[in-house]
């Protein structure tokens, strides 16, 4: 995969707090738009971390967080104020296709 140069950290949700697993070498890639709705239009995003075969150390899963760059420590969501992360709402195994392009994808907002 190409440009896949980013570090990312899942947090999974476990009975007393989250379990980290920092994986280097993901694509890190947002988009933004407006859809419409009823009141009028509205802004939407979406993105997308595609993380390569070599590098996943846990696959990701609904409800998970990714967090783009190393995180050490956290107690919520709340420890994340100023950092870029989402919330996974889509996971996919890419692991079908061949040499570099092998990966899991995670979408969410």
């Amino acid at each position: 995969m190409l440009l896949c140069g980013e570090t990312v950290t899942l947090a999974r949700r476990t009975g007393t707090g989250y379990a980290l697993t920092v994986m280097e070498g993901a694509s890190w890639f947002s988009r933004r738009g407006t859809e419409r709705e009823r009141a009028g239009e509205a802004v939407s995003g979406v993105t997308r971390v595609r993380i390569p075969e070599r590098s996943l150390a846990a696959a990701p899963r609904a409800g998970d967080l990714l967090i783009r760059g190393e995180v050490s420590a956290m107690s919520g969501p709340g420890d994340l104020a100023g950092r870029e992360y989402i919330r996974v709402t889509e996971t996919g195994d890419r692991l079908r296709g061949f040499g570099r392009l092998r990966h899991w994808l995670a979408s969410g907002v």
